[in-house]
Order: C-alpha cells, then structure tokens, then sequence
C-alpha cells in the first residue's frame, strides 16, 4: 500500500512539473496571434477576434498531438478584461495595448488545451510507474528539452536518442557498476528470483542448525 501511495505522489509530483513547463512560452509551445479589435466600451472591456497559430510540445500536450490537435490554426473572438487604476471615485479603465490583446489571446488558447493533457500525462506517468519503467523518464526529459530547439521534429529526434540512452547505454554502464548512485536514488531493486538466487548461492544457506531429536526404544 506504502509503495502504490509513493508511486501515485512521484506520478503526481512528475505531472505538476510537466503542467509549469506547459505554460511556458517556447518551452511548452511556439504561438502567434494576430487581433483585431471589433469594439471597446466605456467601462474598458475589448471585444477581440483572434486569429492564432500554435505548435505545442508533442510530450507536454500529449492528448492534443493523439487528437490530431498538436499544430493548428483556430480563430475565435474574446473578451478582454480592462486593467483598472486609480481609487475611490478617480479609478477609471486603461485598455491593452495591441501585443498584450495578442498574448491574451494565446493565453486563452493554451489554458482551453491544458486541462485534459495534464490528466493524460497522469495517467502515462502512473503507468511508467506501475511497470517500474523509470527509463522512460529519460526520454521523455529529452523529447521535452528537444522541443525549443527543433519544434516537434527536434523534440521527436530528442526524444529518440533518449530511448538509444535508455535501453542501451545505460544498461552497459550498469553492468559496468558505474550508475550504483542512481539506482539508489530512483530506488532500483533486486527481485524476488535474483534475492533467492543470492541467497541460496550464499555460504550461510549451506549451514543448519541441528534439532534435537528424541528416540524411544522398545524391547522386544
């Protein structure tokens, strides 16, 4: 029970990482957006129409890409909310400039994709977890570190040599006895047939204690 607990805390911790870097700009996607301003009031709220490119990060926005939602063009119109200055009877509206409209705009755009990506990379993350594939985490912080630098395909490519890292170098290495630190750190275990296999190939396996038998005689 402690065990599935620490395993759904690490899947959650993970996940809460992956939705900070979501949000960020190049980092968890690449937008652009192009406003126009269809009508303002008095009490400084922007009717907009928004025109939007985006390109999200194919390991941060995992159900988007699956839905075929991982780059596309959408237009749409919005509300923009003024800032207010001032106090008391002197507070009055100051409207966004264009550039903020245009942020805004991309803003309301990945906050609408977030919610269902991060409960789909839950439920990945808890996967790994469940199969005590940890490997995986190297993969996946490459494809998403590969992202800003190549889009999707540079993130795909990342994404690759994290899995050649993975299931090939890493392995040698550790046959080699030079990653006991990180196995230690990610809590990397023996199994039950390795331990027993130990154990019987143990000295100490070999030794029994004598018991005490007790003989009657009968005479005949």
């Amino acid at each position: 029970m402690v065990s599935l607990l620490r395993k759904f805390l690490i899947a959650g911790g993970i996940t809460l990482l992956f939705l900070i870097l979501a949000t960020l700009p190049q980092m968890g996607y690449f937008g652009d957006a192009h406003v126009h301003v269809r009508e303002r009031n008095q009490f400084g709220f922007v009717l907009v129409d928004a025109d939007c490119n985006v390109s999200f990060n194919p390991f941060l926005y995992s159900l988007s890409w699956m839905s075929g939602r991982g780059q596309y063009s959408v237009s749409f119109s919005l509300i923009s909310v003024p800032t207010y200055v001032g106090g008391g009877d002197f507070r009055y509206p100051v409207w966004k400039s264009q550039s903020e409209l245009e942020d805004e705009a991309i803003i309301t755009l990945i906050l609408h994709e977030i919610p269902l990506n991060v409960i789909c990379s839950f439920f990945i993350l808890l996967t790994i977890e469940l199969m005590k594939m940890r490997q995986l985490y190297i993969s996946l912080a490459s494809g998403i570190v590969g992202f800003p630098f190549g889009g999707p395909i540079g993130s795909f490519i990342a994404f690759f040599f994290g899995l050649v890292l993975a299931f090939w170098l890493l392995p040698k290495l550790r046959k080699k006895g030079k990653l006991k630190v990180i196995d230690k750190i990610w809590g990397t275990e023996k199994t039950t047939e390795s331990k027993t296999r130990n154990f019987m190939s143990s000295p100490r396996s070999c030794h029994f204690r004598p018991s005490r038998v007790t003989i009657y005689y009968s005479e005949y």
